[in-house]
This record gives C-alpha cells, sequence and structure tokens, in this order.
C-alpha cells in the first residue's frame, strides 16, 4: 500500500486538519479531510470469500500503529531548516531514508536496511531488527565498513509511552533516550498540513541533544539537532 505526501501552499482563513490514511496520492490542502484515524485491524480472508478461513491479516491497519514504520521499499524525503529561531548550519540540503526491497540477515537477525542519504555526505546502511519490545540496531554500514554491535542497540520501544526512558552504548558512549509527549506538528511551509499526535523524543548522547517526532502509521517527520531541523516533505509506504 502507497502513501505520499508533500507539503502544500498556505490557504486563507482557518487551519484545516488533515487525515493522514492509506491509499491516499499527493495531500491537497484545499481540500478539507476529516481527522486523522487509526483503523482497526482486520482478517482478510485470503481467497477473498467470506466464508474462507481468514488468516491474512489488514497489513495497512497494523502499520497504523507502528511509530517508525518497517516496511521494504518504503521511502520519506526531508528538507533542512531553521530550527528555534537560528540560522540554518548547511545550504538547503535533502535528506532521503530508503528501505531495500530485500531483508537481510545480520548476526543471526533478520534486518530491515534503512540506507541514509545525507546528499553530500557518505551514505550509511542501518540494519534495524523489529522485536516485539523494539525496533534494534543490529549494525551499521558506511562507504563499505560495517560494525556489527556485541549487543543489539534498542533504538525505539514499543510502543511508546510518554516518559518512557532506556539507554544503550555505542563506541563508548551512552545514549539516552526519553519520551517527552505528544503535540501537534505543522509541515513544513504550509499551515494546512498538520501531524496531529506526534511523538517528540529527546535523545542524548555527550553533549549532543538530537530531538526526534514520530508519527504512527508514518514514521519521523521531523528531526532537530543545534538549530537545524530537517522536517518531511514527501513520503512513500
Amino acid at each position: 500500500m502507497a502513501q505520499a505526501l508533500r507539503a502544500g501552499a498556505l490557504i486563507a482563513g482557518s487551519l484545516a486538519l488533515v487525515a493522514l490514511t492509506g491509499c491516499m496520492g499527493l495531500i491537497d490542502t484545499g481540500t478539507t479531510f476529516e481527522p486523522f484515524r487509526i483503523p482497526d485491524p482486520v482478517d482478510v480472508p485470503p481467497s477473498g470469500d467470506p466464508g474462507a478461513p481468514a488468516d491474512t491479516p489488514n497489513v495497512a491497519a497494523a502499520l497504523g500503529l507502528e511509530a517508525f514504520p518497517l516496511v521494504e521499499g518504503a521511502t520519506w524525503s526531508y528538507r533542512n531548516a531553521t530550527a528555534d529561531h537560528l540560522p540554518i548550519r548547511h545550504p538547503t540540503r535533502e535528506m532521503a531514508y530508503h528501505i531495500r526491497e530485500e531483508a537481510a540477515v545480520v548476526d543471526g537477525y533478520e534486518c530491515f536496511a534503512l540506507e541514509i542519504d545525507w546528499g553530500d555526505a557518505p551514505t550509511e546502511t542501518v540494519y534495524l531488527h523489529r522485536a516485539e519490545e523494539a525496533i534494534y540496531e543490529i549494525a551499521r554500514d558506511i562507504e563499505g565498513e560495517t560494525t556489527i554491535y556485541a549487543a543489539p542497540l534498542p533504538r525505539y520501544r514499543r510502543p511508546l509511552v510518554t516518559g518512557a526512558t532506556w539507554s544503550y552504548a555505542r563506541g563508548g558512549e551512552t545514549t539516552t533516550v526519553r519520551v517527552l509527549f505528544q503535540e501537534t506538528v505543522i509541515a513544513p511551509e504550509s499551515d494546512a498540513v498538520i501531524f496531529p499526535g506526534a511523538w517528540k523524543l529527546e535523545i542524548v548522547t555527550g553533549p549532543q541533544t538530537v530531538y526526534e517526532w514520530l508519527v504512527e502509521g508514518i514514521g519521523m517527520i521531523k528531526r532537530v539537532l543545534e538549530g537545524e531541523a530537517y522536517e518531511i516533505t514527501t513520503y512513500d509506504i
């Protein structure tokens, strides 16, 4: 199932609340949508016959509960912007996330291979394993040099809960993640495309603090580091 989003133009008058649901193309901000709702999981008979055994899950409904949905072939695009009224550290810069079409087995774990393209920096490949309680980072590759961690790193707990905290160690440094709260985030260059209920995470590694916003069924929509934000422009799941 494909989803796509593109921030639209400013709409005069009141803000329109946009539903980011499945089976939709580019969002037209001149259209009013119903509030975002996650459908209940539904089993679908494989033959289409209502009397047949129901053993195929409704994948779209299941992904609607994922704050970081892992789907082979999914892509997310971001563009840098100012944050906290500070100048950006780079000229206009785009970042793209892409999950490869095929799974990979790393250190015995079945993984999704997430490619992170910074445009003007080396592409990274992060190998993520989805478990019941968390999404774990198993390994990371930069320019053909792969690092497999001694123990899986819990990148995102499942499900996210306000106040939850967890830590992991990498490269001699400890990273602590804290789920702060849920809030509404407005898409860049628009007062009409709105993400309700975005989870805000604080990620602290030594002196560095990163903030990420995740939306269930969509994934990361914003990331802020040192006054520079990367905000989602399109996604296709």
